[in-house]
């Protein structure tokens, strides 16, 4: 009969603190940037209008894929659900019913919210210093001060694991999380399902290995949103209340984690080669004849055919047939063959003696060379081009042809850029191309993740 007495009489108390509580305010517009917070302004409309300002900040932010951005992203996502926190806190108070201290700290949020907004760029100094406002905020608020806090976790990304791969022993990936309360209970932490183990806790930290098939990557960069379950101490009055119902303790966070490609990109190269064209003129024709004088016996003659300037003579082509001759003269063909030219000769003789009076009959040759000619004109091809896959950390060696006058390469990485150098090393942040003129050699190196990022 005494604990009946006992009960109902908390069940009054309880029922006269609810009577008591403030109700809730009428929404008002959104806050301006700059202007002052009105007193009669709820706390759940400030809370809106900060969280909308975030998400407006988070859309401007580049996405870049780096390590600086992700974490002002992540961080960013971590300080909205502190906000939305802070606001269930404050269900039904106005910004006049705020006492000094916590008057001071949503304005000092709020300034600084603004001044991400209307920044160029936001750094991840300003995001962390409104975490740390935040949670100031809560430690201002009787029965939230204690609320288990994320203000910080890592990493802001991994190298995933390609489909259906199988992890190797030892890649487990440990997230790290830090805040205030976070000792109670049994934390869970799991990613797209796959349950991570607890390695340890204390009241601001938390340590997890989480298995690396949880991350799978394609081939561009995501973000992987993990569930983080974190648990809190009841109050007097949630230990009484939960005699009659459970009061939940839990609460849950979203993490996320960028999870980068194993490879950096792909790459294509191409080259210039110098190249020689042969033109041919077939049939090139020359004729030659020679006759002796009367009483001239016999003569030798020699003829000489020249490539004409710019092109050389085929030799295997060189043919020469006899056009007419009388008949003790003879035809000794073609000799001295070079690309440059070559000779012809023969031997013509007169017919018949010169006595007296009489001459003898005169001789004669005629010879016709038939051969071809060509040239070389210099020019250029396409050689290549060759291709294949960039992988973090490692280095692709190309050899270009003997003959390759200039090159070109095309990096397109996994954050969507493509890259285009031509013909000399250069430097680009992830990778670097090298060039050996002597050896044709070109070698793309690539620089590790955390280098890179």
């Amino acid at each position: 009969m005494q604990l009946q007495k006992r009960l109902a009489h908390v069940i009054q108390i309880i029922a006269l603190c609810l009577f008591l509580s403030p109700s809730v305010s009428t929404a008002q517009a959104p806050l301006a940037a700059g202007a002052e917070i009105a007193g009669s302004l709820a706390v759940s409309d400030l809370i809106t209008q900060l969280r909308n300002s975030l998400i407006s900040v988070s859309d401007k932010i580049s996405s870049d894929v780096s390590r600086n951005s992700f974490e002002v992203r992540e961080h960013i996502a971590l300080l909205i659900q502190l906000i939305d926190q802070l606001g269930q806190s404050l269900i039904g108070k106005t910004f006049e019913q705020l006492d000094k201290e916590q008057r001071a700290i949503f304005l000092n949020i709020n300034n600084s919210v603004v001044q991400m907004q209307n920044a160029a760029s936001v750094t991840l100094v300003q995001v962390d210093d409104i975490v740390a406002r935040t949670n100031d905020a809560f430690g201002t608020l009787p029965g939230a001060d204690r609320n288990p806090r994320v203000l910080r976790y890592g990493p802001a990304y991994v190298v995933g694991i390609a489909p259906e791969t199988k992890p190797a022993a030892g890649s487990d990936i440990p997230v790290n999380v830090s805040g205030s309360w976070l000792g109670i209970g049994e934390p869970l932490l799991a990613f797209g399902g796959t349950p991570c183990r607890l390695q340890g806790k204390t009241e601001t930290s938390l340590s997890f290995n989480c298995p690396l098939s949880a991350f799978v990557s394609g081939s561009k960069v995501e973000s992987f949103s993990g569930n983080l379950t974190v648990f809190r101490e009841k109050t007097f009055w949630e230990d009484i209340k939960n005699v009659f119902v459970e009061v939940p303790t839990r609460l849950d966070y979203k993490l996320a984690i960028f999870t980068v490609p194993q490879t950096m990109g792909t790459y294509k190269v191409s080259a210039i080669v110098a190249t020689s064209n042969t033109e041919e003129v077939i049939r090139q024709t020359q004729d030659f004849y020679h006759s002796n004088g009367h009483c001239e016996g016999r003569a030798n003659p020699v003829w000489t055919v020249n490539a004409t300037t710019g092109w050389k003579i085929d030799v295997n082509s060189i043919q020469v047939h006899e056009n007419t001759k009388n008949g003790d003269s003879q035809n000794h063909g073609a000799f001295n063959r070079t690309e440059n030219g070559f000779q012809m000769g023969g031997i013509v003789r007169n017919e018949g003696t010169c006595v007296g009076p009489f001459k003898d009959a005169r001789g004669w040759l005629g010879v016709r060379a038939t051969y071809r000619e060509y040239r070389t004109i210099d020019g250029t091809a396409n050689a290549g081009p060759w291709s294949g896959v960039l992988e973090w950390g490692k280095d692709v060696p190309v050899t270009l042809p003997n003959n390759a006058k200039s090159f070109r390469v095309e990096v397109m990485r996994v954050d969507g850029r493509l890259l285009v150098d031509e013909s000399a090393p250069q430097n680009r942040g992830w990778h670097t191309i090298e060039y050996n003129p002597t050896s044709r050699s070109l070698t793309m190196k690539v620089q590790p993740v955390a280098n890179a990022l």
